[in-house]
C-alpha cells in the first residue's frame, strides 16, 4: 500500500537482487492457488544471483509446457532458457544472439497456435539513434529474425504490461508512443510486419486514470484488463478492443485498493475464466486475487506477499498459468528450506514527494527505523546512489548532476522492501 496522494504502487520496472540474494538459488515454482504456499521445483544454475524485471523476458509455451525466461549467466551472456514446467529441467538455453549491452529483445508473447516466440527488440545505434523490431525468437539457437522495423514509433510502453497476442489472427498487440502523436495500441500481422489497426489508446476520462495488464483469452478472442479510476480510487475489470482502442467495463473490484503495474504479476486462465494478478487492500499485504472476468467478482483471495525476512525468499515473478494442468507458475530465489510465503510489511507509511522532482526529493517515514537503506538505480539497473541511516524517518536526496527521466528508488529497512518510481523533469 502507498501514501494516498500516489495511486499506484510504483514498484520498480526491475528488481536487482543480488545484494540480498547471494546464497539463495533461482527457481521455477508452482504456486498453490488455495493458501500461502508453492512447491520448489529444480533451481537454475549458472545464473547470476540477480535477475531483472524489467522489461518483460518470460512467456508460456502452452505447447510444449515449457517457461522460456531471458536471464544472464555467470559469464554475463544473455541466454533464453527454457524449463520444463513439470521439473523445472533445463531442456534448452542458448545464447541471445546480436545484442549488445545496449540493446534488448523483451516483451516475450508465444502464439500458443504455432508455438512461435515473438518480442519487441530496441537497437541503439549512434548513427541512427533509437529504433525498434518486431522480431521471431528461435528459442533452440537463441537466434532472432526480423519481421518488421517499427519506425512508426518513438517510444515504447515497458512499465504496464500493455503487449498481447491474438493466435487467432496471428497479431502481435502492443501500446506505444508514435512519432507525432499520443499513443497508440497497434495490431502487426507477425507474417509480414503490417499493421492492421492502430487506434488512440488508452482512451481514458482523466489523465491520472490508467489501463494496464492487457491480457488475451485464447478461448474467446477477448483482451482483459484493469483499469484504475483516480477520481474515484477505484478498480475496474474492462475487455478492450484492438480495432478501437476504446474499453468496456465489466464491474469495479471489491475492496481492491492498489496494483503494482510492473511487476508481471499478472496471468489468465482460459478454462475456468480468471483473471489472476497481485493487488493489495487498504492496510494490508499482498493478496493474489483471481476474477471472474464474466462479473469481475473475486473467485478467490488469497495472501501473497514478500517474507518478513526478506533474505529469505522473494515473491515469486512472471507468473504464467499451464492451460493443460492449471498449475500456477513463476520464477522466484530462495533458501533450500523455505517454501512458503509469510505476510511481510507492505510499506503504506512512506511519502515520496514531489514526484516528478526538480532539485530535491523528500522520503518521509511515519514511523521512526533504526537502519533504513536508500538505493537510487537508473532503468539500466545501474546503482548511481547509495547511502544508510541510522535512527531517522526524512530523507532528502538533491538531484545533483543526475540526467532527467525514470529512476527507481529502492527503500529497505531491517525487515521490508519497498521500490518506487521516480521522474527527474
Amino acid at each position: 500500500m502507498i501514501h494516498k496522494n500516489l495511486p499506484f504502487i510504483l514498484i520498480a520496472t526491475f528488481l536487482l537482487i543480488q545484494s540480498i540474494a547471494q546464497a539463495q538459488p533461482l527457481r521455477l515454482v508452482e504456486i498453490s492457488k488455495t493458501n500461502n504456499s508453492f512447491t520448489p521445483l529444480d533451481t537454475i544454475p549458472n545464473v547470476t544471483n540477480g535477475f531483472f524485471i524489467f522489461p518483460d523476458f518470460s512467456a508460456f509455451n502452452q505447447l510444449n509446457n515449457h517457461f522460456v525466461i531471458r536471464m544472464t549467466d555467470l559469464n554475463n551472456q544473455e541466454r533464453l532458457y527454457s524449463l520444463d514446467a513439470s521439473s523445472g529441467a533445463i531442456i534448452s538455453n542458448p545464447i541471445v544472439s546480436a545484442l549488445t549491452p545496449e540493446d534488448q529483445i523483451s516483451e516475450f508473447q508465444f502464439d500458443n497456435s504455432t508455438g512461435e516466440l515473438f518480442g519487441i527488440q530496441r537497437i541503439t545505434n549512434n548513427a541512427i539513434g533509437l529504433k525498434y523490431c518486431l522480431v521471431s525468437i528461435n528459442t533452440i539457437t537463441g537466434n532472432h529474425a526480423v519481421i518488421d522495423t517499427l519506425d512508426y514509433i518513438s517510444g515504447f510502453d515497458y512499465y504496464q504490461g500493455r503487449t498481447a497476442f491474438d493466435p487467432i489472427k496471428g497479431h502481435y498487440i502492443f501500446s506505444s508512443e508514435n512519432n507525432t502523436q499520443p499513443d497508440r495500441l497497434y495490431s502487426v500481422d507477425v507474417t509480414n510486419g503490417n499493421v492492421i489497426h492502430n487506434p488512440l489508446f488508452p482512451v481514458l476520462a482523466d489523465s491520472t486514470d490508467e489501463l494496464i495488464h492487457l491480457q488475451f483469452d485464447d478461448s474467446t478472442g477477448n483482451i482483459y484488463g484493469l483499469l484504475y479510476d483516480a477520481s474515484l480510487y477505484a478498480y475496474y475489470l474492462v475487455t478492450v478492443d484492438p480495432i478501437t482502442g476504446l474499453h468496456s467495463t465489466i464491474d469495479s473490484i471489491s475492496g481492491l485498493k492498489s496494483v503494482n503495474p510492473t511487476s508481471h504479476r499478472v496471468t489468465f486462465d482460459p478454462i475456468n475464466r480468471l483473471y489472476i494478478f497481485q493487488g493489495q487492500e487498504a492496510n494490508t499485504a499482498g493478496y493474489l486475487y483471481s476474477i471472474n472476468v464474466n462479473d469481475a467478482s473475486i473467485a478467490s483471495k488469497r495472501p501473497f506477499s514478500l517474507r518478513t525476512n526478506p533474505d529469505s525468499i522473494s515473491t515469486p515473478y512472471y507468473l504464467h498459468l499451464q492451460n493443460s494442468t492449471g498449475k500456477l507458475l513463476g520464477i522466484t530465489w530462495m533458501n533450500d528450506v523455505t517454501t512458503s510465503l509469510e505476510e511481510g510489511s507492505i510499506n503504506d507509511n512512506i511519502t515520496v514527494y514531489p514526484n516528478p522532482f526538480s532539485n530535491q526529493l523528500t522520503i518521509e517515514i511515519s514511523e521512526l527505523e533504526p537502519n533504513i537503506e536508500l538505493n537510487l538505480f537508473d532503468v539500466r539497473g545501474k546503482l548511481i546512489y547509495s547511502q544508510q541511516f541510522l535512527n531517522s524517518h526524512k530523507f532528502e536526496l538533491s538531484r545533483g548532476d543526475w540526467a532527467s527521466g525514470v529512476y527507481f528508488l529502492q527503500i529497505r529497512s531491517n525487515t521490508s522492501n519497498y521500490m518506487q518510481k521516480v521522474v527527474i523533469e
